[in-house]
């Protein structure tokens, strides 16, 4: 039976920055110092994208000595800035969903968290509510990615000790990781709503088509086109060696 209405957090899961530790993949074809200005493009529209989305918004940064960086440059009073802690990331995201969720006997059995990356930037407002909306009758809602992965998870509370078995020895960055966490939500009896395909902007090749598809879109959304142009800028001003 669906669950009504009830309050929803909206996480986004990133590192900071820094050339070298984000987008190497992609950094390997455009230099680890575009790849790192592009992965900030990448939080900040997301941020700005969705700033009026959902109940609470909250932007989870590594590593946790960033938090303050991130704060000054984002500007916005319209996310709380929380560093991840430490751990592989199924530790940090357990953690975060277990600080967000709460337990039952806080009362919050019909919290709702739903967490991101920031791998796919034209995640709008249609696509979380969409999420939100699974979260009504189901435990658990997943946006599988290209690659094997997911672009989002989100959990309707309280939190269960079932779902910690979601993060742990997970396979994280291998093209097996939706197909085990599909797995481990029939194994522990959780119910699983999966919505469409997604793909992370990982590689030149994927950045291409987002490229193209934000050039596809300026003369209808002015935000894409400011947004095509800032990363144009970027790779302009970075040639790869």
């Amino acid at each position: 039976m669906p669950h009504p209405a009830s309050e929803l957090t909206l996480g986004i899961m990133a590192k900071y920055w820094t050339p070298g530790s984000v987008k190497t993949r992609l950094g390997q074809s455009i230099g680890m110092k575009a790849a790192a200005e592009i992965h900030r493009e990448f939080v900040l529209h997301l941020c700005n994208r969705l700033a009026a989305v959902r109940d609470r918004r909250v932007l989870s940064i590594a590593p946790d000595s960033a938090t303050t960086w991130v704060r000054e440059e984002l500007g916005s009073a319209d996310w709380q800035i929380t560093p991840q802690g430490d751990g592989d990331l199924g530790d940090r995201m357990s953690r975060f969903f277990r600080t967000q969720l709460g337990t039952a006997s806080r009362d919050t059995s019909t919290s709702r968290v739903i967490l991101i990356g920031a791998d796919c930037p034209l995640l709008g407002a249609s696509d979380i509510a969409n999420a939100a909306k699974q979260l009504e009758s189901h435990d658990i809602v997943v946006g599988p990615a290209i690659d094997g992965g997911y672009y989002l998870i989100g959990l309707r509370g309280p939190w269960l000790d079932r779902f910690e078995r979601l993060f742990q020895e997970m396979p994280w960055s291998s093209s097996d990781v939706f197909a085990i966490t599909k797995q481990r939500a029939e194994e522990t009896r959780l119910s699983l709503a999966v919505l469409p395909q997604n793909e992370d902007i990982d590689t030149i090749e994927c950045l291409d088509r987002l490229r193209d598809h934000l050039n596809e879109s300026r003369a209808r959304n002015r935000s894409l086109a400011e947004f095509a142009d800032r990363i144009d800028t970027i790779l302009s001003q970075n040639p790869a060696s």
